[in-house]
């Protein structure tokens, strides 16, 4: 998955970085080539809490955007099943083991930091 700051200005791979809060701040720390990290603001919240809101909204994404459909190519028409792979944008269609099924995973998307005003916490 894609993970875009606030403002747009850093793209980076979700699976690559570390994200870590630290009170309203949000940053992804990104490993360098000579050891190091490289460290990117990602977002700014007006109050803990609402940073810690922004962090359970990308978890909610990325666990989100990754359904699997598992169906039986049993007595399917290749020609069909052909038809419904390519109709499936944005997926991975893998064999689902020994029999004749096959899996279906969405493939990882984008998430953008949202604003401070788009966050709503518990008062």
């Amino acid at each position: 998955m894609r993970i875009v700051s606030q403002t747009g200005k850093y793209d980076t791979p979700y699976e690559q970085c570390i994200i870590s809060v630290r009170g309203g701040m949000i940053t992804a720390e990104i490993p360098s080539t000579n050891s190091s990290t490289c460290s990117f603001f990602m977002g700014e919240y007006s109050t803990p809490e609402k940073a810690q809101r922004a962090m359970e909204m990308l978890h909610r994404e990325y666990v989100g955007i990754m359904p699997s459909l598992i169906i039986s190519d049993y007595g399917v028409d290749p020609v069909d099943l052909e038809k419904f792979k390519q109709s499936m944008v944005g997926g991975q269609i893998v064999r689902a083991g020994t029999d004749s099924s096959v899996e279906y995973h969405m493939l990882p998307r984008v998430f953008r930091f949202p604003a401070d005003e788009e966050i709503e916490v518990d008062a």
